[in-house]
């Protein structure tokens, strides 16, 4: 069995082609979930139809300008595979509060090199802190009003966004090895021993 990707032969296989990417689903019942989400998702849809980016909103893609196979395939349900493809050609993954503020897509971006765009968190603690802003993601707005602005500053810093990724995907990483599950242990026992 391989490890490899079913879009490992293109020719720009190792190129961000796709500008933006959020993928989450608005069928909630609770208005409280799907606030932030559909919020979100029709910023992004309105930033996505008047600029050339290409982006992935939802099932709707936007500007294919390689007429993509990965793309095409977007617009259908992905396997999990073909998702974190899709996140490693991606260069900034928005992840708007659901069920709560932390969620899987935060770590999904991280883990894939994209850059996470994600509401404000100064009000949250958590550790190990992978929510510093314009050091290992990027704070909107809870209104999402400088949404658009921070898109395109970063979009047009490549190495600004390369950092904060990295940074990101550092800690992450760094949080997963023996030492840092360790220290996650340790960080609780002491917690719990003050």
């Amino acid at each position: 069995m391989t490890n490899k990707y079913i879009f490992d032969n293109l020719p720009y296989k190792n190129k961000r082609f796709v500008d933006l990417v959020f993928r989450g689903s608005l069928n909630y019942e609770r208005e409280t979930v799907k606030f932030h989400r559909k919020l979100m998702y029709e910023e992004l849809l309105k930033i996505s139809k008047k600029k050339k980016i290409v982006s992935v909103i939802g099932s709707k893609v936007f500007n294919n300008f390689l007429n993509s196979e990965l793309l095409q395939k977007a617009k259908k349900r992905l396997s999990i595979k073909e998702y974190m493809f899709l996140m490693s050609k991606s260069k900034i993954s928005v992840s708007p509060f659901g069920w709560g503020e932390i969620g899987a897509r935060d770590f999904e971006t991280i883990s894939s090199g994209a850059i996470l765009f994600k509401p404000d968190m100064s009000h949250l603690l958590t550790w190990p802190d992978y929510f510093i802003p314009n050091e290992t993601y990027v704070p909107i707005r809870w209104d999402y009003s400088d949404l658009e602005r921070k898109i395109f500053n970063y979009l047009n810093k490549p190495k600004d966004s390369n950092i904060i990724s990295s940074n990101a995907q550092n800690l992450f990483f760094k949080s997963l090895s023996k030492k840092g599950m360790n220290n996650f242990c340790e960080h609780f026992i002491n917690l719990v021993n003050d």
